[in-house]
């Protein structure tokens, strides 16, 4: 067993880990809706009329910002979730994005 196997195994069999990663992606999970009806609410809301259009705009784009964030973090969990879980850990591939 090398290195890399030994720590994938803690890795792997890390309940904290897994815990973790099941938290972020339940929170990110419920976020995406939510950030996507406000982008709704945004433009077609009676209470968001009297704003401007330039300053409904600066919104949308950090709603927009928020979103891809969330669904990044979606399939990033999950792949780890997935590897971790089902996969040997010596056979894991490191992943380039962390």
């Amino acid at each position: 067993m090398n290195s890399n196997c030994s720590v994938l195994v803690a890795y792997s069999s890390s309940s904290t880990l897994k815990l973790s990663l099941s938290y972020n992606l339940l929170l990110s999970c419920i976020a995406l809706p939510l950030f996507l009806w406000a982008s709704i609410k945004l433009w077609t809301g009676v209470y968001t009329k009297g704003f401007h259009r330039n300053f409904r705009m600066i919104i949308q784009m950090h709603l927009f910002g928020l979103m891809l964030h969330c669904i990044g973090r979606i399939v990033l969990h999950t792949l780890d979730l997935i590897n971790y879980i089902f996969l040997q850990p010596c056979d894991m591939i490191p992943n380039i994005y962390r």
